[in-house]
Parts: C-alpha cells; sequence; structure tokens
C-alpha cells in the first residue's frame, strides 16, 4: 500500500492547529506527518505537542530558511519524509477528510503516474467557502492535457494539493526554485506530469486565502517577474 508523508513546513501558529487537526482526521492511516518549525518566534512547538499521536514528527531550523529562500525551506524539509508520496503541506491550508484514501486510490490504480491532484476549494480565513469553483478533469490525464487546462485557466495553481513521488521529485533534484517560490508549484508539477496526471473528481483540499501568503505579497512583484 503506497504510503503518504505530509511535510509541513511552518512558521504561523494562527492555524497551525487546525491544519493539524484535518491531517489527523484522514479516513486513512497509511501516512506521517513531519512539520518543520522555520525557526519562527511563535510557540509552534507547544502547538505541536497539544496533539498525540507518534505519527507527527517535529524538527526545528536553527535559522530561518524560508524568509531568504522559500523553497530552499521546501526542500529541507522533505528530506525528513520516508513516504512513496510527498505532500507539501501549509501551516493554514486544510485537507479533507477523505484526501489520503482517494489519493491512495489513485496512485494504486495507475502505478506508473509520478503525480495526484486533489480538486481546491478556495476558503477565507474564517474558514467559509469562497465564491470559486476548480476544474473537474478526467481521472487520468496526459502531460499535455494537464499543461492545455492550465493554460486555459482551468487548474487553479497551488502545491498543496498534490501528491509527488519521492523518488521522482529528489530525481528531479527537489522543488524547482524560482524567486518568491513564484511559479514553483506551476513547474514542478509539469515537470512530474510526465507520465500522467491523476485527478480526483471531489475537492478535497482547501486552500486559505490570506494576508500572511508570500504569493499576495506585493512589494516583491519585480523580484517575482524577473
Amino acid at each position: 500500500m503506497p504510503t503518504i508523508s505530509f511535510i509541513m513546513p511552518a512558521f504561523k501558529k494562527a492555524f497551525l492547529a487546525e491544519a493539524i487537526q484535518s491531517i489527523l482526521q484522514q479516513t486513512s492511516d497509511d501516512w506521517e506527518l513531519v512539520i518543520v518549525d522555520d525557526a519562527s518566534p511563535e510557540p509552534l512547538k507547544q502547538v505541536v505537542e497539544s496533539f498525540s499521536d507518534e505519527r507527527i514528527r517535529f524538527y526545528r531550523n536553527e535559522k530561518n530558511l524560508g524568509g531568504e529562500n522559500l523553497v530552499n525551506q521546501w526542500n529541507h524539509c522533505i528530506q525528513y519524509a520516508t513516504g512513496d508520496f510527498i505532500v507539501l503541506a501549509a501551516d493554514d491550508d486544510l485537507y479533507e477528510p477523505m484526501f489520503c484514501e482517494e489519493v491512495i486510490k489513485l496512485i494504486s490504480k495507475y502505478p506508473d503516474v509520478d503525480l495526484v491532484r486533489a480538486r481546491v476549494q478556495q476558503i477565507d480565513e474564517n474558514g467559509n467557502n469562497l465564491p470559486y469553483s476548480d476544474g473537474l478533469f478526467p481521472e487520468l490525464s496526459s502531460k499535455y492535457e494537464y499543461l492545455h487546462d492550465w493554460i486555459t485557466a482551468k487548474v487553479f495553481s497551488c502545491v498543496g494539493n498534490f501528491a509527488f513521488r519521492r523518488s521522482a521529485l529528489l530525481q528531479l533534484g527537489g522543488f524547482i526554485d524560482f524567486p518568491c517560490a513564484f511559479g514553483s508549484d506551476i513547474a514542478t508539477p509539469i515537470a512530474l506530469s510526465v507520465n500522467g496526471v491523476a485527478n480526483t473528481s471531489d475537492m478535497l483540499f482547501n486552500f486559505r486565502q490570506s494576508g500572511n501568503h508570500l504569493s499576495g505579497d506585493c512589494s516583491r512583484y519585480r523580484e517575482k517577474l524577473e
């Protein structure tokens, strides 16, 4: 049975407990959760220790990596993964209880794919659904079908809704590094879609829109575009 490693680079406390709880509520038990505190000034360890589950592992960076280069922090974190597939979880997004179960079903049904994508629902800071609908894709898309769906704006771009085959991601050299991670969540899935993309039919990932996302930092547009 394929196993899933949720890798959570953590810096913010506000939604951390809720993010952890959404993973603990998975209907499948074939997962681990690795939380890497990126030298946060907030008491993240205290939040993590409030949960008692042997599948949770906690590490703390000696210095802040994400502030200098977010993708470096992502790639630092994946060294702790032991699962067959890696999910890069954020400290504020939420997973539906069936996320792992449905992803594992697709991995088992399409054993050659290196990438599984769950449909996305956007939520606000209070957890309310926003008026947005992610595209509905075939259960199995070719690389070119996936790329076409992205070009035609049917694909909502984020990274936490993907399960990446760990061996393929490591062979790639980790997540593709662009300034401020701008486009890294686009380029990395495309690079790993060579063997196709398996897609869930249900929205199993909740992307939280808030003022804390680096992707929404208006002061760094020039760096991103360059």
